[in-house]
């Protein structure tokens, strides 16, 4: 796999939040190009019709540096909504007591695995042993916190930004 990198396009068109003159505009638009916080990963042997393979990694806003490197909070969702007892996740970054940035799982549990006294522990256990199947120790979460629901956004997807609040980040 090739390197991340933020996604840049070109158009003749803008969009009206590129005509705000807000910091966050300026930085985005250079002349006919616009650089998005999206970031996605090339495949360097994916040609398809002088294509390339291209994978969405999350955005650049909500990578976390754990141990010195950009961890996407997506590819530890992805590994743990593999596992059958997980219906929805969220990875927010949480400092640990020395400071240092470690991943934190908020987690909805399917209904037929819910956890209830005493089976939190033993789920924690069994996702810890799934992830080490699937990912690096670094990116492994060091705290869960169970959740009946994970707030949405007015487009239905997780709102990162809230759980990020409750945590005091």
């Amino acid at each position: 796999m090739g390197s991340a990198r933020r996604r840049c396009s070109t158009s003749t068109s803008r969009t009206a939040s590129g005509t705000c003159g807000s910091a966050a505009s300026a930085s985005s638009f250079r002349a006919e190009w616009c650089t998005t916080a999206d970031i996605f990963r090339r495949d360097a042997e994916g040609y398809y019709y002088y294509y390339y393979y291209y994978y969405y990694e999350g955005r650049a806003d909500d990578l976390l540096k754990v141990s010195g490197i950009w961890v996407s909070p997506l590819e530890i969702e992805n590994a743990l909504l593999e596992h059958p007892a997980l219906g929805e996740v969220c990875i927010v970054g949480k400092e640990d007591e020395g400071g240092l940035v470690k991943p934190l799982a908020f987690v909805v549990a399917n209904d037929d695995a819910v956890p209830g006294a005493g089976l939190e522990a033993d789920l924690k256990a069994d996702l810890k042993a799934f992830l080490k199947e699937r990912l690096t120790p670094y990116k492994y979460p060091r705290w869960f916190e169970w959740r009946e629901h994970l707030p949405k956004n007015d487009q239905g997807k997780v709102a990162r930004k809230v759980l990020k609040a409750e945590i005091g980040d």
